[in-house]
């Protein structure tokens, strides 16, 4: 009897599993860029991501008036906005998922936002051949005007860069984009 209750607690809870399609077990993405960098570096990406998708990245844009409760001019922090579209390149449907990162060289003067997740690790979103969508989101940094010469210099160097931590039909990829 005992080992009766036991098959059953397990067919029960692969049962389970297999009808969420197991998404709570689904690979974390990676928790921060120096991994992203770390795996460009040793090129272990699953596939080449560009025969899928082409990233195209808008350069960043600086938003000083909406980081107060008011919605109105702030002196110690601004926003920084980044803007991009993924086009899917190939001649077939894909399920794309992402998450990017924004440049280790910037984590001194960014407060909050360092890294977005598109969808949660086991979500994918499908794009037809041709089509396209675009993602905007915004990372908060201390006020430009208080940053130190090198820190200007810094951020106008990195502020048009992403990384990105790719899933491409459950294939992994990794990259660096920049605003042309």
């Amino acid at each position: 009897m005992k080992h009766i209750k036991k098959f059953i607690f397990f067919v029960m809870l692969f049962s389970i599993l297999y009808l969420t399609g197991c998404k709570y077990f689904a690979t974390p993405f990676l928790p921060d860029v120096d991994f992203v960098i770390d795996r460009i570096n040793s090129e272990a990406s699953e596939i080449d991501y560009e025969k899928y998708i082409k990233i195209e990245m808008y350069k960043s844009r600086l938003l000083f008036d909406h980081t107060t409760e008011e919605g109105g001019p702030d002196n110690e922090l601004c926003t920084l906005i980044y803007g991009f579209r993924i086009y899917n390149v190939s001649h077939e449907p894909i399920k794309i998922n992402y998450k990017k990162f924004v440049p280790p060289e910037l984590s001194k003067i960014i407060i909050a936002g360092l890294e977005d997740e598109f969808y949660p690790p086991h979500e994918y979103l499908e794009l037809k051949p041709g089509e396209r969508i675009f993602d905007e989101g915004g990372v908060l940094m201390k006020h430009y005007n208080k940053l130190t010469e090198e820190e200007k210099e810094i951020f106008n160097k990195y502020k048009d860069t992403l990384y990105f931590e790719l899933r491409i039909n459950g294939k992994r990829a990794y990259a660096k984009v920049s605003a042309e």
